[in-house]
């Protein structure tokens, strides 16, 4: 995937941490209405289930999210020396790094997700995510729908 084709994803900003439920790109998946309550919940049934997370909104709320960009694998060698080579196709705004699907050695460099895989000199698996934020979204109800609106930045 490229920087062309990746698909802009949103994430509740208290909920990034090491384990998260799926970002969405329809920022108004996260809102269930329960009994004429607004709630802000994952937005699949398995999250909600895996997660728990579950916060009641009121109008005019702001709800901090983060944007994500998942750019996917590059495939690259590591050499015996510690040098990579091959991550040059890797998006420049790429901030966060996976190696060889090691999800919980999550890095800012290719280099320190290496290290903290502990990976072996041959071909590598480098998957590559933009994480950036956050960006401040009022909650609203419009005509007796909940929603998201994304306030002016500062």
């Amino acid at each position: 995937m490229s920087a062309a084709t990746a698909v802009n994803t949103w994430l509740p900003h208290d909920w990034v941490c090491e384990h998260i439920p799926d970002p969405q790109a329809y920022i108004n998946a996260f809102l269930h209405c329960d009994n004429g309550e607004w709630w802000m919940r994952p937005a699949t049934e398995d999250d909600r289930e895996r997660f728990g997370w579950s916060e009641q909104l009121t109008p005019g709320q702001i709800v901090p999210f983060d944007l994500n960009r998942a750019y996917g694998y590059f495939e690259a060698t590591l050499h015996e020396d510690g040098t990579i080579e091959g991550i040059g196709g890797i998006p420049a705004d790429a901030t966060h790094f996976v190696v060889n699907d090691d999800d919980e050695f999550l890095s800012d460099t290719v280099k320190g997700a290496v290290e903290s895989a502990e990976a072996a000199p041959g071909p590598i698996d480098v998957n590559a995510y933009h994480w950036s934020g956050p960006y401040h979204f009022r909650f609203d109800i419009i005509n007796g729908i909940g929603c998201f609106i994304q306030e002016a930045s500062a």
